[in-house]
């Protein structure tokens, strides 16, 4: 029998990182080794090479444990799989505790209480800082070029180069945040998935309820043509979002 693990589909680790008022979700290839995944908290967090930072993660009772070693980095690891959890939750904190076992500046027991603050979360990817929007125009996903629509935030758009995917294509951006695409930008994605699949065919209502079956019925599906397809790359300042 195969052992449990929480990696995500491609290997990696999804490294969820509280740091001053943000969260900073991230992904780490394995095994990770300590030089490497501090370097890699710095460059998240925007602290310069030689900054001492703090790193604690979360066990699954909640605790807040350090990661100064590589033992204590490889158990961390080790319990995130044993767990099945989805992600390694951790913080960080600028400087080094006065004495071993002391509170970190600007530690305190709010910070790991569940829905105790409102965090700003930020999902970094080859460079890209990813954000969470209501999207008011119709934009399609520079990935899968379905169309971005729903109910809430629907999208996630680079802050930097203001970038539009889906949350499930932003993985599979390929370019730097800032960079010309060079050719196809557009990794394999499995055909008919978003509303991009409905043009020119009708719902099948056979499964549906009485009720539900009304609503399907009175959808236009002439909605969905003509639509213009917008790069995110190129839009002008009055196209964005």
């Amino acid at each position: 029998m195969s052992s449990p693990t929480s990696l995500e589909e491609d290997g990696d680790i999804k490294l969820k990182t509280r740091f001053q008022g943000q969260v900073v979700v991230l992904y780490a290839r394995p095994p990770l080794i300590l030089d490497d995944f501090y370097a890699l908290l710095r460059d998240a967090c925007k602290q310069h090479a030689k900054q001492d930072i703090t790193v604690k993660w979360i066990d699954e009772d909640g605790d807040p444990i350090s990661i100064d070693s590589q033992i204590e980095l490889d158990e961390a690891v080790r319990c995130l799989n044993s767990s099945q959890e989805a992600e390694l939750n951790i913080h960080v904190f600028v400087g080094k505790p006065e004495l071993p076992g002391l509170p970190c500046q600007g530690e305190d027991k709010t910070v790991y209480r569940r829905g105790a603050r409102r965090w700003k979360k930020i999902y970094l990817y080859n460079g890209h800082r990813f954000q969470a929007k209501r999207l008011n125009r119709r934009i399609q996903c520079f990935i899968c070029h379905d169309y971005i629509w729903g109910i809430g935030r629907q999208g996630f758009r680079c802050v930097d180069c203001r970038l539009c995917v889906h949350k499930k294509c932003h993985r599979h951006v390929r370019t730097h945040c800032g960079q010309t695409p060079q050719g196809p930008n557009i990794l394999p994605m499995a055909p008919g998935s978003g509303i991009g699949s409905l043009r020119g065919t009708r719902l099948d209502t056979s499964s549906s309820t009485t009720r539900s079956s009304a609503v399907i019925a009175r959808i236009d599906q002439s909605e969905f043509d003509g639509f213009e397809y917008v790069n995110p790359l190129q839009m002008s300042r009055e196209d964005s979002v």
